[in-house]
């Protein structure tokens, strides 16, 4: 290697690559907002059974539950995986990540498990429950709590130190919680009614009723109210201070067809920054103006099956849907708006959008089964888990190539700085009669 050669080449390149700044930042064309640019896939196969559920654990990796009770730790950028948590012997129901290294799993085999994410040991199994352990929630200052089928809400300290027990005033099964504040902690099951607890006093408080059906949803939708959601199609919005309703952003009369099948069930509730709440409707999704209690925009025909679950990429303006059919969408609107976007003033309050309309920008098949979660762990990548046993990673292939190419100017300016150094090192030998000494040298 000729070393003029090699110092010319490094003075070009040291003004061609720029470091620093955001690694997978990318120019977007007016092309890009009308396309489906998320085309590259990487199929992570190693689950035995349904995996139901997906946690992100850190920028880098991510966890997936399974119906025969296996936790895996995968690596989304290469897609390996970093670690198997084998314990459970029964579905996995619930994933939370407790702490940076702690992640916390609840089972039908009525256990709970606290995993150590550095070593993949199970440092702890929590055993005080008799049923199906179907929620776990974080309230805060160290604890979380679990609820069962059995009728129980235990908390417990993040080390799996008990605390103490609540029972249940409902028989029925769990579906989900919700803590607020006020150490309130609201609990929906297969009962049309809301309960609420206090997590200080471990005492049953108040029941909120609406609801006609089963509520299977509960998010909190802005700093000041949360939202539930039931089969029947009902979306209700509700203060958390006085817990009572303040808007209902959905309630369809008629929600069952001929065949008693429930046509306007909601799945899935995702709060869109402080102002916007999107729901899986049916075979559907709708996205409302918490404020308002307009709905911005309507798509009732968004897969051919019930839509499973929605999540928001692109800062704000597309959307992925997934659903019983066993595919994956991606949605643009008719105006490039960040549904995302958080305003700290009360102006954008005021201001009113008008009515947008979904724009289909691509299908996405890999599936062969239902997909059941979708997870964004960049603004333009995800992963999706199935029925058919599989998850798969979904990356927008020009924001991947131009990572990679950055990668690679990154390596390449590396060994050419290491070569300049090495080259001005020999520079500083000098040849003398014959002999070869270093500067400093005496002789």
């Amino acid at each position: 290697r000729d070393p003029q050669w090699i110092l010319k080449m490094f003075e070009f390149l040291k003004g061609k690559i720029k470091l620093g700044g955001d690694p997978r930042g990318s120019r977007r064309t007016p092309q890009d907002r009308t396309r489906n640019t998320i085309n590259e896939i990487q199929i992570l196969e190693k689950h035995k059974d349904i995996v139901r559920l997906l946690c992100k654990v850190d920028e880098s990796r991510i966890a997936s539950g399974c119906d025969d009770g296996v936790i895996i730790i995968w690596d989304r950028i290469t897609g390996g995986d970093v670690m198997t948590l084998v314990g459970h012997n029964s579905r996995i129901n619930c994933l939370l990540l407790l702490e940076p290294n702690t992640l916390v799993s609840g089972s039908a085999d009525k256990t709970i498990r606290l995993w150590n994410l550095k070593t993949g040991e199970c440092t702890k199994i929590l055993r005080s429950h008799e049923g199906s352990v179907s929620c776990i929630v974080s309230l805060g200052n160290d604890t979380f709590c679990s609820g069962s089928n059995d009728r129980q809400l235990i908390i417990w300290r993040n080390d799996g130190e008990f605390l103490n027990k609540v029972e249940r005033q409902e028989e029925e099964n769990l579906h989900c919680m919700l803590p607020i504040n006020g150490n309130r902690l609201i609990t929906a099951s297969n009962s049309s009614l809301l309960l609420v607890y206090k997590t200080d006093s471990f005492r049953y408080n108040k029941v909120l009723a609406y609801h006609k059906e089963s509520v299977r949803c509960l998010v909190r939708a802005s700093a000041t109210t949360f939202a539930s959601a039931s089969l029947d199609g009902a979306i209700v919005i509700w203060q958390t201070e006085s817990l009572s309703p303040l808007k209902v952003l959905f309630d369809p009369e008629k929600y069952k067809d001929e065949n008693k099948v429930y046509i306007y069930n909601v799945r899935y509730l995702l709060p869109l920054g402080d102002r916007y709440l999107a729901a899986t409707v049916g075979r559907g999704f709708r996205i409302y103006d918490v404020f308002s209690g307009e709905l911005v925009l309507n798509c009732n025909d968004a897969h051919e099956a019930d839509v499973n679950h929605i999540i928001c990429l692109y800062e704000g303006t597309k959307f992925v849907t997934c659903a019983a059919d066993s595919s994956i969408r991606l949605w643009g609107t008719s105006q490039r708006f960040n549904f995302k976007r958080k305003d700290k003033s009360n102006e954008h309050k005021e201001t009113r959008i008008r009515k947008m309309e979904p724009i289909l920008l691509g299908d996405m098949w890999a599936h062969s089964d239902s997909v059941n979660q979708l997870l964004a762990f960049t603004e333009n990548a995800f992963a999706s888990c199935s029925s058919d046993s599989s998850v798969i990673l979904w990356k927008d292939g020009k924001v991947e190539s131009e990572f990679r190419n950055r990668i690679s100017a990154v390596l390449m300016y590396k060994q050419l700085k290491d070569m300049e150094k090495q080259y001005e090192d020999e520079k500083k030998k000098v040849t003398w009669r014959g002999t070869t000494f270093s500067h400093g040298s005496h002789g």
